[in-house]
């Protein structure tokens, strides 16, 4: 009797079971799979995340690499606008021709270099008040600048003795009010582009600082939901639970690798430490140029040990045939908190000598006050004797014809371009092959070699001299008429009629004087210097003679 209610309880009871089984399975798998989708949209979160600020660090850093450029740029405009106002005062300050023309070949170089260095200023990307500054203050101040300049100058080398105190009123008045302006500006201008990249700085700190949060933040909730899932399915999957377990291992796995490599890198980033120091030309000084660290590889090249040159003035290396000039413009650049590079002539221990490639940095404390310089340099010896021989006539020592023709050509195309006048001296020597047939070949290279050197000691620093072929010389004078190259001429011919040479006594020689024209080209300007040449020989030789 109560057999069929209860065989009927028991079908319902099993049917419930049943029900509430398919319920909480469909709402189990309901809920692993909406998990599921939370933890996709998270990760996917995260690592576009991560690219969007990534992107942004990149736009930073390419923002950075910018300014940086624009202060570099700046910074030698400043220099060659300093180095102008001083060339201009000692044009006003020497009475000697020569060494004013050489001072006016800078002069007018520096200036050819500051209107390329502007130019590139310009076509960079530059902010409202920077393109302000440069178009409008700096086109204003060298329209007058540049014309004040020329008239010093002009001024300044003419016979009249009136014009040089005019001369010295138009540099006073206009010339270095309006050149501190200009610098003034320039300051200006680096003054903004340091303050961009201490903002750009800060907002690069900011940024990772947040990708740092936010990563930390969305892995956090990542891990969370993993933790959920996983109770989840402990109690209903077995093999998820496996599944997991072998995302642990594999995740063990991956750290243990990660460790490894980590303790590897750690390792080869100190052998590169000790492959630095052992092969990278580094030396540190104190604000007064006292050494306080040289590199094992500094003390390789110099032959100095580490307890030589510890305490000791960085002078101790220099080499005599270094210019004063050079020091003097490092020492006056790195003072200032600006990066020096340039090629420097070093003196070993044992009197050799060695050239280095340096680039100098201040090293600034968080107050902004200089601490010392890093230096970091490389071996360019073999360059420079590699360049050397490759242009020099091995015999005269001066610049071969492979050099002549490489210098004519760009003196050339340079002249045309920025309007500066050109001149070259062309001369041989009068009645050689009486030498060479009287003494013999030996004494007539002994005679050519003197000539190197007598060349060498007349002519000006901006001057290129070379042996053109034979016993025939060229000397290129850049931003020279054929005034100041004829002057040229005949110092150089005078110096040669009353050298003494060994064995066969005084000798002479011809010269021709040629100066570049409109539409002329390089090979035309020698045509024409070797005309005049011609020339001078015809009327009797030990003369110069000028194409007019």
């Amino acid at each position: 009797m109560f057999g069929e209610p209860l065989s009927r309880h028991l079908k319902l009871s099993m049917s419930l079971l049943i029900k509430i089984k398919d319920f909480f399975t469909k709402s189990i798998v309901s809920l692993i799979s909406v998990t599921l989708i939370i933890l996709f949209v998270l990760v996917a979160i995260l690592f576009f995340g991560h690219g969007y600020y990534l992107n942004e660090m990149d736009k930073v850093i390419a923002a950075g690499e910018l300014e940086s450029k624009k202060m570099q740029i700046n910074s030698e405009l400043m220099e060659i606008a300093r180095a102008r106002t001083r060339l201009t005062a000692q044009i006003i300050d020497t009475a000697d021709a020569f060494i004013q023309d050489e001072l006016n070949v800078q002069l007018e170089l520096l200036a050819g270099r500051f209107a390329y260095l502007r130019q590139q200023l310009l076509g960079l990307e530059l902010y409202d008040d920077e393109r302000q500054i440069v178009e409008q203050e700096h086109a204003a101040i060298v329209s007058i600048i540049l014309p004040a300049q020329r008239k010093v100058v002009e001024l300044a080398m003419s016979d009249n003795p009136g014009d040089l105190e005019e001369a010295k009123s138009l540099l006073y008045e206009t010339v270095l009010p309006g050149q501190g302006k200009m610098i003034d500006s320039f300051g200006e201008l680096i003054a903004l582009e340091q303050s961009r990249i201490s903002k750009l700085s800060s907002s690069s700190r900011d940024t990772v600082q947040s990708i740092k949060k936010k990563s930390n933040y969305l892995t956090g909730i990542v891990l969370s939901g993993v933790f959920i899932l996983s109770i989840i399915v402990v109690f209903r999957v077995r093999q998820i639970q496996l599944d997991l377990l072998n995302s642990k291992k594999h995740l063990e796995r991956t750290v243990s690798e990660r460790t490894d490599k980590l303790n590897k890198a750690k390792n080869e980033l100190q052998r590169y430490v000790d492959l630095v120091d052992k092969h990278i030309i580094t030396s540190h000084t104190d604000r007064k140029g006292k050494i306080s660290y040289v590199s094992d590889a500094f003390c390789t090249i110099s032959r100095f040990s580490q307890e030589e040159l510890i305490d000791q003035d960085f002078g101790i290396m220099r080499h005599p045939d270094m210019p004063g000039e050079v020091y003097e413009d490092l020492w006056h650049t790195i003072q200032s908190g600006k990066s020096w590079r340039g090629e420097i002539k070093n003196l070993t221990k044992d009197g050799g000598e060695y050239w280095l490639d340096l680039n100098i940095d201040p090293q600034i404390d968080q107050n902004g006050d200089i601490t010392g310089y890093a230096a970091i340099s490389h071996d360019i010896s073999d360059k420079r004797r590699i360049q050397e021989l490759s242009v020099t006539d091995p015999l005269t020592q001066l610049a071969n014809r492979l050099k002549l023709d490489e210098v004519i050509s760009y003196e050339t195309d340079r002249a045309h371009r920025y309007h500066y006048p050109l001149s070259v001296v062309l001369f041989d020597i009068d009645y050689f092959k009486e030498i060479n047939d009287n003494f013999g070949h030996q004494v007539g290279d002994t005679v050519l070699a003197s000539f190197g050197n007598i060349v060498q000691s007349v002519k000006r620093e901006a001057d290129i001299a070379g042996r053109w072929g034979g016993e025939e010389f060229l000397i290129i004078c850049p931003n020279t008429d054929k005034h100041g190259a004829a002057k040229l001429a005949e110092k150089l011919r005078k110096v040669i009629a009353e050298y003494q040479f060994t064995t066969i006594g005084t000798k002479t020689c011809s010269f021709g004087v040629a100066t570049l024209q409109t539409e002329q080209n390089a090979h035309e300007l020698i045509r024409h210097a070797d005309n005049a040449l011609y020339q001078a020989k015809n009327e009797g030789r030990n003369r110069v003679v000028v194409i007019t």
